[in-house]
């Protein structure tokens, strides 16, 4: 890609993202002395979405793009919202982001602008939206938070939506890719702020953190960690963020050469140390997968030597890493919780069709004494949509790692290639943290697995479509009597 496409790519979608952000702090900050707060809320929430909107409906393709780019700032105006009532949650930036992808994706669908009939996860996520949908009525309640989390689920399904449209020409997935990697830009900016002036988030080894807690209970810890956790709501969640640049420049890595690689091992290096200082056990372990898998997919023994003598050095050489891995308050904690949230299923019924999505926190409360994450994708998809909802959840997931490893595998493409092993790695760690950890309600850290998704599986068309094109020319046919859909290549929306 030449460096007049790619300039633009990284720095038009951060500049926006910029402005964005700055705009909605910037009004909350001024007004806010003489506006009461629920104009100021209106305000800070409105006029951000009415600037995505505008860019949206002039250009899809770079409406979607300012999106990704500005999701992860959108985080540090989660406080800000418009509140209805005291039973439902309030309605805050991300929300109406939120809304809007679900609304225009919606619109876009029945105007017959995008396409979605040939696009293979969607009978499955249709299931689950479905069967979600209808869950609270076959267990005859509804949770307050149901509607929030459905929308959640229905905006990762629009992106993939929009993706698999938007990416669908030759130079979407680079696009995409450099897009991914600029998003990690401003956070990690804020993240290097906190740890140089120790305004992180001070935590003791459980990752709980030092002072009074909201129960009453005081924290104190005789080995305190400066956690940063850059524009995310919490350190566990900006490490996994980190994991998606991490995956895709490591699946790079082999096949570089000269100053591309040494620009790339200053940016991996910036990473890596980021994802180090965010003190996420589960971000830890994520970065090592991914490490590892790349480095055994690429036959590349010296990446992997590389990577797990740099762990194991950090592991004995810095006595804060050790304290935090070797911690197992915070897995009893969370065991006791699995336990206690178990015993409310009061039926084969409920197992089977679930207690309804959001219904998770009302177990919590009732078996736990407080409202808390699940701390395990699995288990609290069992208990919100039963072994029907688990099952097609999985599916999903897991027919995105199969389609990128066949990516990996079968394409010619050598790019093609490398996003999709990036992609199939990262799949694989989050995957694997689900047990311990509430990945799937990451909706900032889900949206770029969905974008990924689509935009891999244009890719993966565009290939098909190819190859038919070949193989027709090939056999001496030209394109004068190819259908329809093997001809075309495809077409970026404007």
């Amino acid at each position: 890609m030449s460096r007049r496409i790619l300039i633009p790519i990284l720095l038009a979608p951060a500049a926006l993202g910029a402005v964005l952000w700055l705009v909605t702090a910037g009004a909350s900050w001024l007004w806010v002395s003489w506006m009461p707060d629920e104009a100021v809320a209106i305000l800070v929430v409105a006029l951000p979405a009415l600037v995505f909107a505008l860019v949206l409906a002039v250009d899809l393709r770079w409406g979607l793009l300012a999106l990704l780019v500005a999701r992860p700032l959108v985080d540090t105006l989660r406080d800000t919202g418009v509140g209805f009532t005291e039973r439902f949650a309030t309605l805050n930036l991300a929300g109406v982001l939120t809304i809007a992808v679900v609304a225009f994706t919606a619109l876009l669908v029945v105007a017959g602008r995008i396409q979605v009939r040939k696009l293979r996860l969607l009978p499955p996520g249709g299931l689950l939206l479905i069967l979600l949908a209808t869950g609270p009525l076959a267990a005859g309640q509804l949770s307050p938070y149901f509607l929030a989390d459905y929308l959640r689920l229905a905006s990762l399904v629009s992106v993939y939506v929009l993706s698999a449209n938007v990416f669908a020409h030759p130079g979407g997935l680079r696009q995409l890719s450099a897009t991914l990697h600029a998003a990690a830009i401003l956070p990690m900016v804020l993240a290097a702020f906190q740890l140089l002036t120790g305004s992180g988030q001070q935590t003791d080894s459980a990752g709980r953190l030092l002072g009074v807690q909201p129960t009453g209970e005081v924290v104190r810890a005789d080995i305190a960690f400066m956690r940063v956790f850059g524009t995310f709501e919490a350190p566990g969640v900006f490490g996994m963020f980190l994991l998606i640049s991490l995956a895709l420049c490591l699946a790079r890595w082999p096949s570089l050469r000269g100053g591309r690689k040494a620009v790339l091992a200053v940016w991996l290096g910036l990473v890596a140390g980021a994802v180090f200082f965010t003190f996420s056990r589960a971000a830890w372990v994520g970065a090592l997968m991914v490490l590892c898998l790349i480095a055994v997919a690429r036959r590349s023994w010296l990446l992997l030597a590389a990577g797990l003598s740099l762990a194991v050095l950090l592991a004995l050489l810095a006595p804060t890493a050790a304290e935090r891995l070797l911690d197992s308050v915070s897995m009893r904690d969370r065991q006791y919780l699995w336990a206690a949230a178990l015993s409310q299923l009061s039926s084969w019924r409920e197992a089977l069709i679930g207690r309804g999505l959001g219904s998770w926190f009302e177990l919590s409360l009732a078996g736990y004494g407080r409202r808390v994450e699940a701390h395990n994708d699995y288990l609290r998809l069992l208990i919100e949509s039963g072994v029907w909802g688990l099952g097609l959840y999985l599916w999903v997931m897991l027919s995105m790692l199969v389609r990128a490893a066949h990516a990996f595998r079968s394409s010619a493409d050598h790019f093609h290639r490398e996003v999709a092993l990036g992609f199939a790695a990262l799949l694989a760690a989050l995957l694997a943290a689900s047990f311990t950890d509430n990945i799937s309600r990451h909706l900032v850290l889900q949206m770029y697995v969905w974008a990924l998704a689509g935009a891999l599986e244009a890719a993966e068309a565009g290939r098909r479509r190819q190859a038919a094109l070949t193989a027709a020319v090939a056999r001496g046919g030209g394109g004068a009597h190819l259908p329809e859909s093997a001809a075309a290549l495809p077409a970026s929306l404007s």
